[in-house]
């Protein structure tokens, strides 16, 4: 894929999502005759994790603050923020910052009598600064810097009748960059990252995901507790390598009228793949939050 096309593609992406509010019309609010205003809200998202297999450990943060648009079933804003990975696998140091900005759309409402929606789509620009340090062998250190896109996109199916494992969310990610400048000793090809046993910092990769509520437990009036299932699959293009996970979760929602907040997700999930030291997996675990709606539904009236 040629590194114009990619940019040329996010950026279509991206002025297609500034003109979805006046294209899209929801089949219901339609009907109606009156005019619903739109309404500006700011949204939170912050998520930091531990990762490690026999070779060594890491830790990662993101943290991120959203201004958007809800008028009626349709959501669009601007969002940006940053992550940082700090980890040391064989000796080898590694530490990355990223900063990111762009735009998402999202959309929620009825499938049929049973099952209501959510989804959400979120392209971005994002700037990426590495530093790594072998101290296993040469001492060498490189740093990095790059630029890229990121494409974002979950969906979020929930049943009415609340069965067992008719509940689910799927996520879907792809990162590449399109611009990079090393600088350092001993300088080779490919990246910083790519000596690095947490594969998901490679610039280039594909990752999906698919959690399964086993049932959903009442908390409150509004709120569900959430005892997930984990399955997710990654395709690193660094490594030219495929790796699965396999885990546990739960996480906190609520549903206001259709629209669905999940303000709290801790998983623990198991990597698997030929890199990684022990021949066998890299343990994850994971928690997501979001910290406005989480405040809201603890300490104000639903």
């Amino acid at each position: 894929m040629k590194k114009q096309y990619v940019v040329l593609f996010f950026v279509a992406i991206m002025a297609l999502m500034f003109s979805t509010p006046t294209l899209a019309k929801d089949s219901q609010d339609s009907i109606s005759t009156k005019k619903a205003k739109a309404i500006n809200e700011i949204g939170t998202y912050a998520c930091s994790g531990y990762f490690a297999d026999q070779g060594g450990d890491g830790y990662f943060t993101y943290s991120e603050l959203s201004l958007r648009s809800v008028k009626k079933n349709h959501l669009f804003g601007g969002f940006t923020g940053v992550s940082n990975v700090g980890c040391n696998f064989n000796d080898y140091l590694y530490r990355g910052l990223e900063l990111f900005l762009g735009v998402t759309y999202s959309s929620w409402g009825k499938i049929n009598e049973n099952y209501s929606y959510a989804l959400c789509a979120s392209p971005s620009f994002k700037r990426f600064a590495d530093y790594g340090r072998d101290d296993a062998n040469t001492g060498d250190k490189v740093w990095q810097k790059d630029i890229g896109n990121q494409f974002n996109f979950w969906i979020n199916i929930s049943d009415k009748l609340n069965r067992p494992f008719h509940n689910g969310k799927l996520t879907a990610q792809f990162q590449t960059a399109f611009w990079s400048k090393r600088e350092g000793t001993n300088i080779s090809e490919g990246y910083v990252a790519d000596r690095v046993n947490f594969k998901a910092v490679n610039r280039t990769y594909f990752k999906t995901q698919f959690e399964s509520a086993i049932h959903k437990i009442s908390i409150g009036k509004i709120g569900k507790i959430e005892p997930k299932l984990v399955f997710s699959f990654l395709r690193d293009w660094g490594s030219k390598k495929s790796m699965f996970e396999t885990g546990t979760g739960i996480g906190i929602s609520f549903n206001k009228g259709q629209r669905y907040y999940e303000i709290l997700n801790i998983q623990y999930r198991a990597r698997y793949g030929k890199e990684f030291s022990n021949k066998k997996r890299l343990d994850l675990i994971e928690l997501g939050t979001d910290p406005k709606n989480l405040y809201k539904f603890l300490f104000q009236k639903n």
